[in-house]
């Protein structure tokens, strides 16, 4: 688009040099003899000299119309981006890529120890004796060049979730967030230690009874697997229940390093 303007007002500035000849030449055949005297003795000479000036008048004028036109396509032009957009375009594809600065600008090469499986729990916001345990895994996704994270085997399949990783620069906390139709879970959680444990806060809605829906938060901790980590009790783990205790005791070291819920 910018470049049809541009073509437009390099038109407008030789525009304007000829309408000035051609009103310069007018005027030349209006002057009466004694002002083109004024000119040249020469009458002829002096129309041209009074033609030639207006054009370069006119072609002055035209340069400084289509320079600021210039400028102001310029500014305009849907090109335009922010410095931190120009920045991400600009990167190289180490590592398989970069995420836009929306999910952090993080580069894939330092977030790959990120990707894995995970277990997830947290205690039911029904029975906060109860804990809610299942797998979550991140990966780098090509298509949204970001990692993503996807929920399996919860004993409560229809609240599986399936949303991005966003990493701020400079803080030491991931962010794993659903976005869809309007609603928003969200999982702030500390970069996991050399143990492959991160602790932090989900905030999400309870559905307590019928349709009823409320704010709830409450303290979570992901634990990553590896072949050497066996896979814990998954499910809604009751106590007595093996991994009951260990589950337990991750989860009452959240707060207060790792997060913390208001007083009401």
């Amino acid at each position: 688009m910018s470049k049809t303007y541009l073509k437009s007002d390099h038109f407008n500035g030789g525009g304007s040099g000829l309408a000035f000849t051609f009103i310069a030449l007018i005027v030349g055949l209006l002057l009466p003899p004694e002002a083109l005297h004024n000119f040249d003795a020469d009458l002829g000479i002096a129309r041209f000299r009074i033609a030639l000036a207006s054009s370069a008048v006119g072609l002055a004028v035209g340069a400084v119309v289509t320079a600021m036109f210039t400028k102001s396509i310029a500014t305009v032009s849907p090109r335009a981006t922010s410095r931190d957009d120009e920045e991400w375009e600009d990167r190289p594809l180490e590592g398989g890529g970069w995420a836009m600065p929306a999910f952090g600008g993080y580069a894939r090469a330092n977030v790959q120890e990120l990707e894995g499986r995970y277990v997830c729990f947290r205690r039911s916001f029904a029975n906060p004796s109860i804990i809610n345990a299942y797998l979550i895994s991140i990966g780098w996704d090509v298509e949204q060049s970001c990692l993503i994270f996807e929920e399996t085997e919860r004993p409560d399949v229809a609240y599986t979730q399936r949303g991005s990783v966003f990493i701020p620069d400079g803080k030491p906390f991931i962010n794993l967030l659903t976005m869809e139709k309007g609603d928003m879970r969200l999982i702030t959680v500390s970069r996991p230690n050399k143990e492959g444990l991160a602790y932090g806060l989900i905030l999400t809605l309870s559905n307590p009874t019928g349709v009823l829906f409320i704010p709830a938060s409450a303290p979570i901790v992901l634990r990553k697997l590896d072949e050497k980590t066996p896979t814990p009790h998954l499910g809604f783990v009751h106590p007595g229940t093996a991994d009951y205790e260990w589950y337990q005791e991750q989860l009452q070291k959240v707060s207060p390093n790792y997060g913390t819920i208001g007083q009401i």
